[in-house]
């Protein structure tokens, strides 16, 4: 009796020595021989597990072959564990919940749950559609760190292109080679202006009617496209506008307007900024709309930037 004792302590610890292969087996199988071991039956452990009881039987004794010794006895109460088995069944279970965890935790990973994000921005976005998709994309993945930055277009391309940011908020065209869009919005230009102007008070002006103001625009370097789509509608409407101040920003623009230098054009989502000393009024004839897409560099393959083109379908599409 004590040399059987010896025995089985011996494989006792051999198999202990050699539970660091046990990943190198068929999780499915150990898998296998957990669960016929819980049932105390093949039958029921193949109805559990979805496999004919056939399958079930060749994967135990494959999984007997590769161990060298025999993991259960059929009697008429079913399947009994081995003296071997019994001592093997422990290190079986803590691999087969060792995948589980791995398993359950390579998801978020596969489906951008996890990891840092780096998404440019540009400042209009940051008044306007920017802050919806970040509050939808946080809700969907809390753990997934935002690394967010403010930039302009242009910046935002070349950081996309050079791979300093993973995604951006940005207004087409784009001029870099290799990325992709997704259309979020657009949205059309109003006029402010000091409230004491006569136009005030009225819902739309022509756009000729601005021909003898003075303007206050984003400079052309900031947003060229813009800019110059701005003064390809002006010149349509019979005038060239007399720019008195450029400036970096539309929160700028208003800002200028607000201190009585002229009038200016940004966009239509900055008319929920309200301000005791301006107006909004939408210009007739001019037919420029901006443009806010999600860009990426096609082909990253990124879960992160998955995730967040998932998040923008839903709160835009």
């Amino acid at each position: 009796m004590r040399t059987a004792n010896r025995s089985i302590k011996s494989n006792y610890f051999a198999i202990a020595i050699g539970f660091n292969y046990l990943h190198a087996m068929d999780a499915r199988s150990l898998e296998c021989f957990s669960e016929i071991a819980a049932r105390g039956s093949f039958r029921l452990a193949a109805k559990t597990l979805g496999l004919s009881q056939p399958a079930l039987t060749a994967r135990v004794q494959r999984l007997e072959d590769e161990l060298g010794f025999a993991l259960f006895e059929r009697s008429v109460r079913g399947a009994l564990l081995t003296e071997r088995g019994r001592l093997f069944l422990p290190y079986a279970r803590q691999s087969v919940d060792a995948l589980a965890r791995t398993r359950a935790a390579v998801a978020p990973i596969r489906d951008g749950g996890e990891g840092r994000l780096r998404v440019g921005y540009t400042p209009i976005a940051a008044l306007s559609y920017a802050p919806p998709l970040v509050q939808a994309f946080r809700a969907a993945h809390p753990r997934v760190l935002l690394d967010l930055k403010e930039m302009t277009s242009e910046p935002i391309e070349a950081a996309l292109a050079e791979g300093d940011l993973d995604a951006g908020i940005l207004h087409p065209p784009v001029r870099a080679e290799g990325l992709s869009l997704q259309r979020l919005r657009s949205a059309g230009l109003l006029v402010v202006m000091p409230k004491s102007d006569p136009l005030a008070t009225r819902a739309s002006a022509d756009l000729g009617e601005l021909a003898d103001r003075a303007f206050v625009l984003v400079a052309r370097r900031i947003g060229p496209y813009v800019f110059d789509r701005i003064i390809s509608d002006c010149l349509a409407a019979g005038f060239h506008p007399r720019i008195v101040q450029e400036v970096e920003t539309s929160i700028s623009v208003l800002g200028m307007v607000a201190a009585g230098m002229g009038l200016g054009l940004v966009v239509a989502p900055l008319a929920q900024f309200k301000h005791p000393d301006l107006a909004f009024v939408e210009p007739t004839g001019l037919s420029y709309r901006l443009e806010f897409s999600l860009a990426w560099r096609s082909g990253s393959g990124n879960p992160q930037v998955e995730a967040l083109r998932s998040a923008a379908s839903a709160r835009f599409d």
